[in-house]
């Protein structure tokens, strides 16, 4: 089974130069805690409702003024979405990350796969994923 299998793929994006208020009213708006950063179509990082927690509030930003492009993270760990589910649970796995961003042959944001997207399969692709 490859990542396209199993992605989600209506994926919300925001700018680097968008404001933490709008990026966080966003993802309330959304009930969504991840945004990839794309800079001309191109991705940048991603902003997390924790990189707005620890990384600006934390710090007493101001939310108004502070843009994602400045509390972002990066560089963003990807995926192509021809892989394998079990590739994608591994690189999760060592750079201790929940979401993979998804990217298609061409570079370009297609999706993203969360450990939820891997939670909900069934019991003989969770057994397929362990490494021989």
């Amino acid at each position: 089974m490859q990542v396209r299998d199993v992605m989600t793929r209506a994926v919300e994006a925001i700018g680097p130069d968008t404001s933490l208020v709008e990026a966080a009213r966003f993802m309330r708006d959304e009930s969504i805690g991840f945004l990839p950063v794309l800079e001309e179509g191109r991705l940048v990082g991603v902003i997390t409702d924790r990189d707005i927690t620890v990384r600006a509030t934390a710090d007493a930003l101001d939310a108004q003024s502070t843009r994602v492009g400045s509390v972002m993270t990066k560089p963003v760990v990807t995926i192509s979405e021809s892989e394998s589910i079990y590739e994608a649970d591994a690189l999760m796995e060592r750079h201790t990350i929940r979401r993979l961003v998804v990217l298609d042959g061409r570079g370009a944001l297609c999706g993203v796969l969360s450990l939820d997207d891997l939670a909900v399969l069934p019991d003989r692709e969770k057994d397929s994923m362990v490494e021989p």
